[in-house]
This record gives structure tokens, sequence and C-alpha cells, in this order.
């Protein structure tokens, strides 16, 4: 018998949230080089000349950011693991979920019945 429960979201549905997660990844890179601006303009001493206020709020916001795409990525790998989708560094597997596109292909004509 197989230990992973029933699958609660179709392959093409699981296909478009790998696209987003890969999108999400490219912004999680966006933002990690923004915050490591930020660290290099407070080190530099670049923010006292243009405004140490206006830096510090866009940093703590650009931190805030990180963290809240962090947890929607592990929100996402939870779905693929859940479906038996390996997830990697650039996200979910795309043959994990071809390989679930045609189980369920199979599973449905038997359904009918052929």
């Amino acid at each position: 018998m197989d230990p992973r429960p029933e699958p609660t979201h179709s392959p093409a549905a699981l296909r478009t949230v790998a696209l987003y997660q890969r999108l999400l990844h490219g912004a999680m890179l966006a933002q990690v080089a923004l915050v490591v601006g930020y660290v290099v303009a407070i080190s530099t001493g670049l923010a006292r000349d243009n405004g140490e206020a206006l830096v510090l709020i866009l940093g703590v916001v650009g931190v805030i950011g990180l963290v809240a795409m962090l947890a929607v990525n592990g929100l996402t790998n939870g779905v693929f693991r859940r479906h038996g989708v390996r997830v990697g560094l650039f996200g979910a597997n795309r043959a994990d979920i071809a390989a679930l596109d045609e189980r369920a292909e199979w599973e449905a004509s038997r359904d009918e019945g052929w």
C-alpha cells in the first residue's frame, strides 16, 4: 500500500504551482541582493549621506519580505512532498509531476473500465 495520502491537487495545478515557485525563487534571489546592498550601504557609510532612516526602513521591509517569501516557499514544498514530488534547489522536479500526470490518466482509464 502507498503510504502517501490521497492527492488533493491535480497535476496541472502542481505544474502551475511549480512555475510560480520558480518565479518566487527568482524574487527571493533579488531580495537577498537587496539585503546585501543594504548591509553594504550601512557598513560603508553611504546610509549617513543619503538618509539613515530611509535606508533602515527599506532594509527592514526587505528582510520582512524575504521571511514572507521563505514561508510561502515552505508551504509549496509541503504541497509537493505530500504528492511525492521531489523538491530541489531550483524547485519541484518536473519529471515527478509528469509521472503524476501519467498516473492520473491511468487511474482515469481504469475507472472507465478500459
